[in-house]
Parts: C-alpha cells; sequence; structure tokens
C-alpha cells in the first residue's frame, strides 16, 4: 500500500522524459515547418490573380473599343 500511494503523486523519471522529449520535438517540428501549414489560406496570391484578371479584362475592353472606332 505505501508504495501506491507515494507512486499517486509522483511520476517516474521514464515517464518525465517522455513527456519532455514529445514536447520539445512537437516545439521542434512546429519552428521547422514554420508558415507551411498554413501556406494555403492566405488570400494575397487569389487577390493578386483576381486584380491581374480584372487589368487584363479591361485592357481586352479597351482594345476591342478603339478598334470599333477606327472601323467607323
Amino acid at each position: 500500500m505505501k508504495t501506491n500511494d507515494q507512486n499517486d503523486n509522483k511520476i517516474s523519471r521514464r515517464e518525465f522524459l517522455k513527456r519532455g522529449i514529445l514536447g520539445t520535438l512537437s516545439l521542434m517540428g512546429i519552428a521547422l515547418l514554420g508558415n507551411t501549414f498554413f501556406s494555403s489560406c492566405e488570400k494575397d496570391d487569389d487577390e493578386n490573380d483576381l486584380a491581374e484578371a480584372e487589368a487584363e479584362a479591361e485592357r481586352k475592353k479597351k482594345e476591342e473599343e478603339q478598334k470599333k472606332g477606327q472601323l467607323f
């Protein structure tokens, strides 16, 4: 009974090291991978692509208007 009472409030060295190493490895993994987890969530690239598409559409519209103006 004494050993059970002593073990209830304490963790073994093995368990302590295991928890410490797993915590350290998880933090190192997150630090190494950095922002790659959330790179697909970025909107900057999508907004730039949209702006480029709108600019191209406007350019084509102006070219068509110029062609129509030259025909008349």
